[in-house]
């Protein structure tokens, strides 16, 4: 088996890939930040970094993919929609999925610094802007098992890893004023679908609102609420995706002002 895990470890495979949720709209839009952070990590190496960029729209179908290459300690930050420019149908709601591609030279290095099986995370960063001045910043953390591949299905039966997450609450309340709106955007970065129940509580334990939504493999779905009077509420999901892939949750005041939040 250490042989077999040696063997796994050259295979590009191992790279993870992370996602994100993607908006362009009227109202907010997109932009992605990579980093050579191999390089960070490496400095005397000066390894380059390949990305794998995709997107999917709201249903899990990909759209489109492109390769983003960086030289060491280079960054890229751009709105998504110029990366892919020949997009000619760019969803309004979708996701955005990273993976790291393979080099052998990084592979070498760290199959020398650390024993057993070697993964590499993907992340990044989404911002979200609007023209009247609202910005918010994410940072991907969420691994995406939505891309069903051979390898993945290997890795998963030897480490005995399942992806689907449990039951969850936001840790925060949400201070919620008369004719406020909350937008939740649910991600599904399992290889299958996923039905989610989703509540707003308020302090009391008493349902403000709850909904039902299937969501498929890849996919977004957005379940919206608006405030009649002021609310203090959390929200609630009787299932998580993954064991990670928490809601993105977007705070509107009536003046179209964001803030966003991830879980």
């Amino acid at each position: 088996m250490t042989a077999f895990r040696r063997l796994l470890s050259y295979v590009p495979g191992l790279y993870q890939p992370y996602s994100h949720l993607l908006l362009e709209n009227e109202s907010a839009h997109s932009h992605v930040h990579l980093h050579n952070f191999l390089s960070v990590i490496w400095p005397e190496g000066c390894p380059t970094a390949k990305f794998l960029l995709k997107i999917k729209n709201s249903d899990g179908a990909e759209l489109a993919r492109k390769v983003v290459h960086l030289e060491p300690l280079g960054v890229l930050s751009a709105p998504v929609h110029s990366i892919f420019p020949a997009l000619v149908d760019f969803p309004t709601m979708g996701t955005l999925s990273v993976r790291l591609k393979s080099d052998r030279k990084i592979r070498k290095y760290a199959r020398s610094r650390h024993k057993g099986l070697v993964r590499f995370p993907s992340p990044f960063w989404m911002q979200y802007s609007s023209s009247n001045g609202s910005d918010a910043y994410v940072h991907s953390v969420g691994t995406d098992h939505s891309d069903v591949r051979l390898i993945d299905l290997v890795l998963n039966m030897i480490s005995r890893t399942t992806h689907r997450g449990g039951c969850w609450e936001s840790s925060r309340t949400y201070e919620m004023q008369t004719n406020e709106s909350i937008d939740i955007f649910l991600l599904n970065q399992n290889r299958s679908s996923i039905r989610q129940n989703i509540k707003l509580v308020r302090n009391d334990k008493t349902v403000v609102f709850s909904k039902s939504v299937d969501v498929g493999s890849g996919g977004v779905t957005c379940v919206s609420f608006k405030s009649e009077r002021p609310e203090s509420v959390f929200l609630k999901i009787d299932k998580l995706s993954t064991s990670n892939s928490k809601p993105y949750v977007l705070v509107r005041s009536a003046n179209e002002m964001f803030s966003l939040t991830h879980g």
